[in-house]
């Protein structure tokens, strides 16, 4: 799992933690679009850049950031999270 900080209204962030920004709500967006939004975000990187080093394209950065993705692909999410230095632990659901 990735590390996140959900009290989006505390000002300094401990080391190591996301402060979550949520840019849309859907009861079944994949949360990690939002834990690669804050990241994508806190970066200052253009959707173009991360394109340039990941491999995933601006179209797909857009679809996950404006809503209309609601479960990336794994490859896709850890090509991005790797740029961030993010971790992705996969958890086999009890559904």
């Amino acid at each position: 799992m990735l590390q996140k900080h959900t009290n989006v209204g505390v000002k300094s962030v401990p080391r190591g933690f996301l402060q979550l920004k949520k840019g849309y709500n859907f009861k079944d967006k994949d949360e990690i679009i939002d834990l690669l939004r804050t990241a994508v975000d806190d970066s200052g990187m253009s959707w173009q850049q991360i394109s340039e080093v990941t491999g995933v394209s601006v179209s797909t950065l857009y679809k996950w950031f404006q809503g209309d993705t609601l479960r990336p692909q794994v490859p896709t999410v850890a090509a991005v999270s790797r740029l961030f230095g993010l971790k992705i632990t996969l958890v086999r659901s009890s559904h």
